[in-house]
């Protein structure tokens, strides 16, 4: 990367999700045995963002913890010096939960896993009467949608959905995938070619006798 002298500190006003991106901003400070130091300012409560016609979720928090398990590095957090609160307003959060929980219920009912009821009311497609409706872990797992994405889904006596799982728990609910999509997008109608996923061949293990 560029090798600029005399950077003796980084700020990330915002935290990369992607390993290597981290890596590249950090690295300009530091540089050929030199002492650095990184500065990166991290949001307490995850951020709803509307990317194209999606409502997406950034939660920085989650970033740094994969970019420390990565890095194998601990992070140490500080509370930026100051009179304010980490804390959005009731308000504002109220609003960027509805928008969160609202897409939610749209990525579940378009998958087929919830449908309105005649009320307006969200029901799931697949219950059994012996199903215990506190526990939608319990579910028959099915191949159209990951199982821990319904972590945090519960219902009530009634069989209408009560809580609903984090906007996070979706690839479509995730910032940084839904860029990503956007990024391959753009390259194939530039004539990129991407490489292909490795598929990974699983062959019985030869016996001894």
């Amino acid at each position: 990367g560029m090798d600029i002298e005399g950077i003796d500190a980084v700020v990330n006003y915002d935290v990369p999700s992607k390993t290597e991106d981290y890596i590249h901003r950090i690295g300009r400070t530091g540089r050929q045995g030199a002492n650095g130091i990184a500065f990166t300012f991290v949001s307490s409560d995850p951020q709803v963002i509307i990317v194209g016609n999606q409502t997406t979720e950034i939660n920085e928090e989650h970033y740094i913890k994969s970019l420390s398990a990565q890095l194998a590095e601990p992070v140490f957090f500080r509370k930026v010096p100051g009179p304010w609160k980490d804390e959005a307003k009731s308000n504002e959060k109220d609003e960027k939960d509805d928008h969160a929980q609202q897409a939610v219920a749209g990525i579940l009912v378009r998958r087929g896993v919830l449908q309105p009821d005649r009320k307006g009311h969200l029901r799931p497609t697949l219950i059994s009467p012996n199903l215990d409706k506190r526990k939608p872990s319990h579910w028959p797992q099915k191949p159209h949608f990951a199982t821990d994405g319904l972590k945090g889904l519960v219902l009530n006596k009634a069989g209408v959905v009560e809580e609903l799982p984090p906007l996070r728990n979706f690839e479509e609910g995730r910032f940084e995938e839904v860029i990503s999509r956007f990024e391959k997008k753009r390259a194939v109608k530039r004539g990129i070619a991407l490489p292909k996923k490795k598929e990974q061949i699983w062959r019985r293990k030869k016996q001894s006798i």
